[in-house]
């Protein structure tokens, strides 16, 4: 059976853009291989910190996000300098906030240890601030190496909460694995190295599952808008359109793609592959419905502005 002519024409319009991509030239970059030049980011310094702004979800590439709730300013897993994963590839795309324009910060939450969610390169920045910062067990000798004062740095544990604000901040229970293998295999206690967060706001729940295979107990989470992983390690697409399946959440962000390029030329959605247009399919393919679902392409810098919750 072909598929519906609207996903027909998503896949092809990314085909499209490929070629186009390639057709534009290439330059070299930190090793023998050709890459196309690096893609700017929407800069979001501005708008995030305006006087008055909006309360929002900001993109910042790979897994990071920005949020305003009030006057309150969360960072989930940001990406900001080039320490966010050594590499001989070059990255996709620029950052959408570089890290001398955060002026403020009051929560870091990380889901585990990993250069591309826990960015070192932002860590004097946090110690110039005094964020607050909450992370698994695990993460908290990098955190102290990188100088960060041990008054700042707390236990994210699933089962636990913490409040600020006008935002109460769950801790969820993940397993961040490949092809059933832990990355942590000599970590007696999985819970102390990674986990996912579930934001509650007057706008509705967000949910960052963090680098996770799926676990049944999500299933149970009233969600809101999912900031849903494809990459092809741990949930992967198929995953990604089951636990999108299950939760039915309100707004569906894709991220955990398209962060760097990992093999030669032509491998263009780079950062351990997925990309939307698969995510499509998958939740075609498996019949699933989400009839009060908008799913939000968010390029690097994308942003999504809340409204009060409706009951």
């Amino acid at each position: 059976m072909k598929p519906p002519i609207a996903i027909g024409r998503f896949l092809g319009a990314g085909l499209a853009a490929a070629s186009s991509l390639w057709a534009q030239g290439f330059e070299v970059q930190r090793s023998d291989r050709v890459y196309p030049p690096l893609e700017p980011a929407r800069q979001i310094a501005r708008e995030l910190y305006q006087p008055a702004g909006h309360n929002g979800i900001w993109f910042l590439g790979n897994m990071g996000f920005a949020l305003r709730i009030g006057e309150t300013f969360l960072f989930i897993d940001p990406a900001a300098t080039d320490a966010v994963y050594p590499t001989t590839n070059p990255l996709v795309h620029g950052y959408p906030l570089e890290a001398a324009e955060v002026k403020r910060a009051d929560i870091v939450l990380y889901s585990h240890e990993h250069s591309d969610h826990m960015d070192r390169g932002l860590f004097d920045r946090w110690r110039e601030l005094k964020t607050e910062i909450w992370a698994p067990e695990y993460c908290h000798r990098f955190l102290l190496d990188g100088g960060i004062p041990a008054e700042q740095i707390h236990v994210a544990r699933a089962g636990g909460s913490v409040t600020r604000g006008n935002v109460t901040i769950e801790f969820i229970r993940a397993r961040h694995e490949s092809r059933g293998t832990s990355y942590y295999p000599d970590a007696p206690d999985q819970d102390a190295v990674s986990v996912g967060y579930l934001l509650k706001t007057d706008f509705g729940n967000v949910f960052h599952p963090g680098d996770t295979m799926y676990l049944s107990e999500f299933n149970r989470l009233e969600v809101d808008y999912l900031l849903l992983p494809i990459n092809d390690t741990d949930l992967g697409v198929g995953w990604a359109a089951t636990l999108a399946h299950r939760l039915q959440p309100d707004v569906i962000i894709p991220c955990h793609y398209r962060m760097w390029y990992k093999g030669g030329p032509g491998q263009f959605f780079g950062s351990q592959s997925g990309h939307p247009a698969e995510l499509l399919l998958a939740l075609l393919v498996r019949g699933y419905s989400l009839p009060k679902t908008d799913i939000m392409v968010l390029k690097p810098g994308g942003r999504l502005f809340f409204w009060p919750k409706i009951e």
